[in-house]
């Protein structure tokens, strides 16, 4: 019997990562809507047997392609090269002997990284298979990365995939928008939009912190890789308002990254302000964080918004955005109340001394935060699959 979707992800659950959040996810709620779905994916996701499987995975025939016989050495400045010869052949191995086997209607290739995606047209004309690429991030289009040497060839092989793509999704109208322009000679409706959402159920949002209470702010995952300006700009905003109010900073994830965030509280005096909790998995991270009194967000492209940024709406918290205006994630918190949109260190303090004195302890008042959720977003994507597939 076929597999309708068979998907090429690096990363899948249980890998605790951001990376895997996406296509858990999804994998589970196409299963749920009557899909058959396989997985091939790293060792890097190889369920450990204290690591209970998400509910729902166990419909899901996940295949893991074995550890690379060979690695070259690091290749700093050409990411994209040292992936790519580390992993293409194993991945290209056990597709084909896969793809025989399970008979898929449509394959699913998610990136990055992106080395799957250099195997997606080879593969979908030697074994006539529709294909979807999902960019979860930038590749080079839009891509925040200088690719330096390898810039012509990624951009070659970027183009290649699209353009012999059934359908491609994207995180955001903006850079949907960019690759549909990129590509003007292809069908318009090939190019769809698949936004990042939260997990789980909204619970209460916390009261609000009383006024003259130690100010505490929340940031989730990375920040500092993000931008090496961000976390300048921020404790700096912190450091003008230190000697009228108490503010504490509270980082979940891998403290070992954020190297520019703890040089700048030490370069303004706050080191013992500044507080690294290391990493949490999702639940206990969003309990956690919910009793902040903003969270703190940024992105590394224009075009991109975060998973943290859609838990911060699922939290209900103020949200501190570092960006332009005029960027993805601009555009995404315009519609709440308490959401401040900050791009240099005045506007950042004039944020933090409005969240100080008001204590809104909300995002915004009667928020529903379910057209934010993955579900909302996947069900809008029912419709695509049901044509390329058939209705369940």
């Amino acid at each position: 019997m076929a597999v309708d979707l068979l998907l090429v992800s690096f990363y899948f659950p249980p890998y605790p990562g951001v990376g895997s959040k996406r296509w858990g996810f999804l994998s589970r709620f196409f299963a749920e809507n009557g899909y058959t779905v396989a997985v091939v994916t790293s060792p890097l996701s190889v369920r450990e047997a204290a690591v209970p499987f998400s509910a729902g995975l166990e419909k899901i025939t996940v295949h893991t392609v074995p550890a690379p016989s060979w690695r070259p050495p690091p290749i700093p400045r050409l990411p994209f090269i040292e992936e790519w010869l580390t992993w293409q052949r194993p991945f290209r191995r056990s597709l084909e002997h896969l793809i025989q086997q399970e008979h898929p209607r449509l394959l699913v290739f998610s990136g990055g990284p992106f080395f799957s995606f250099t195997l997606a047209p080879g593969l979908g004309k030697r074994f006539h298979v529709p294909y979807w690429l999902d960019f979860r991030d930038a590749w080079d289009l839009g891509s925040h990365v200088s690719l330096r040497f390898s810039a012509p060839l990624v951009r070659h092989l970027e183009q290649s995939a699209v353009r012999n793509a059934q359908v491609i999704t994207d995180v955001t109208p903006e850079m949907a928008t960019l690759r549909r322009a990129a590509f003007p000679d292809l069908p318009p409706e090939r190019f769809q939009v698949l936004e990042n959402g939260f997990e789980g159920s909204p619970g209460s949002p916390a009261p609000p912190s009383p006024l003259g209470a130690v100010l505490r702010l929340g940031i989730w995952g990375k920040f500092s890789p993000y931008h090496p300006d961000h976390p300048l700009l921020l404790l700096a905003a912190v450091a003008e308002l230190t000697g009228e109010f108490s503010i504490e900073i509270h980082h979940l994830g891998v403290a070992g990254e954020e190297k520019a965030l703890s040089e700048a509280a030490a370069r303004h005096g706050l080191a013992n302000d500044l507080h690294f909790h290391g990493y949490s998995d999702y639940e206990a991270g969003i309990a956690f964080l919910t009793s902040m009194d903003i969270m703190v967000v940024n992105h590394r492209s224009s075009l991109m918004v975060g998973t943290k940024v859609y838990d911060a709406i699922r939290m209900n918290r103020p949200i501190l955005a570092i960006c332009q205006t005029d960027d993805a994630l601009a555009r995404l918190l315009k519609p709440f109340r308490y959401a401040y949109q900050v791009s240099t260190t005045a506007e950042a303090a004039a944020a933090l001394r409005n969240v100080i004195r008001m204590r809104p302890g909300c995002l915004a008042p009667d928020l529903d935060p379910e057209p934010y959720s993955r579900r909302q977003q996947a069900q809008k994507i029912l419709p695509l699959l049901a044509s390329l597939l058939g209705s369940r």
